[in-house]
């Protein structure tokens, strides 16, 4: 058996249509998707990473009224199938799109389309395509210099491409004898509050703390503030420690998310571009922020 997820009557008013009368005005238009997935290999758990989000139905939709405007409701209906058809468990999509402003009633059309080795490989594609335009960034030593923080992410939010920040934990803990699996906790909790205060500086920054959240934020081109704790307790593979330094850290995550590019900023560091481990690391200096111009 087939699990299902389903959005339904999502409704969007757009400008769709190939008749005259269907220009230069909006109508009404609902949706109504059903997707089959694979079922997991494993008992699955109260854990959002273990489920595809309902998300990427709606996200689908917008996307695609986003790239471009419509003629035919049957052209819409199939780019949202093959979009949906992109994530790795989804095995059928099944679209049905009804205008609902051009009779008493509506009109409609309904398609269903299966995965195909032609839908695997557009996966593929897609994802490293995103992955490769992604920049990872790494703010050292510069938590209380808001005014700084505010100049890279005014230049971020421009950039068209996916950024993931990240926030090097304050240095002190209140007291020096604690076990070490301690110190990594509170370095994680660390990292995590300064994603949180930082989220405050633009409504459009987007704070994750799961895999599914930063591909979610990866998908849509998004600044994504990372909170690493509840990442790093759930991963399965070897984390280093980073307690004495967190550039490790940021290299081990860049690997598990395949990111490429890296950026390390702080205040003492001098411009210069370096390969380690197989990943761009360029280091900045904090005045550095107009080269994601």
């Amino acid at each position: 058996m087939l699990d299902k997820i389903f959005v339904n009557n999502y409704v969007k008013e757009f400008e769709i249509g190939a008749f005259q009368s269907e220009h230069g005005c909006t109508q009404r238009v609902e949706f109504t998707v059903r997707l089959d997935l694979r079922p997991l290999a494993h008992e699955i758990s109260d854990d959002v990473d273990e489920v595809i989000s309902y998300e990427i139905i709606t996200e689908a939709i917008d996307s695609e009224l986003e790239s471009q405007r419509f003629n035919l409701l049957e052209t819409l209906a199939e780019k949202i199938a093959q979009r949906c058809l992109m994530e790795s468990r989804v095995v059928k999509a099944k679209v049905k799109i009804e205008k609902l402003d051009r009779i008493p009633g509506s009109l409609g059309v309904s398609i269903v389309r299966v995965k195909d080795n032609y839908h695997n490989l557009i996966n593929k594609n897609e994802l490293a395509k995103e992955i490769k335009k992604c920049a990872l960034v790494m703010f050292s030593a510069i938590q209380n210099d808001s005014a700084i923080i505010k100049s890279w992410i005014a230049e971020f939010l421009k950039s068209d491409q996916s950024i993931v920040i990240m926030f090097e934990p304050d240095k002190e803990l209140p007291f020096e004898t604690v076990d070490l699996s301690v110190k990594k906790q509170v370095a994680l909790l660390s990292m995590d509050q300064n994603a949180w205060l930082f989220s405050s500086l633009d409504e459009r920054l987007l704070l994750a703390s799961t895999k599914a959240e930063l591909s979610w934020g990866l998908r849509g081109k998004k600044t994504v503030l990372f909170c690493p704790s509840q990442f790093v307790n759930k991963s399965l593979s070897s984390v280093p420690n980073f307690v004495d330094g967190s550039h490790s850290l940021v290299y081990w995550f860049a690997k598990e998310m395949q990111i490429k590019n890296i950026y390390l900023v702080g205040p003492n560091l001098k411009k210069n571009t370096a390969m380690d481990q197989g990943l761009n690391i360029m280091h900045l200096n904090t005045k550095d922020w107009n080269i994601f111009k």
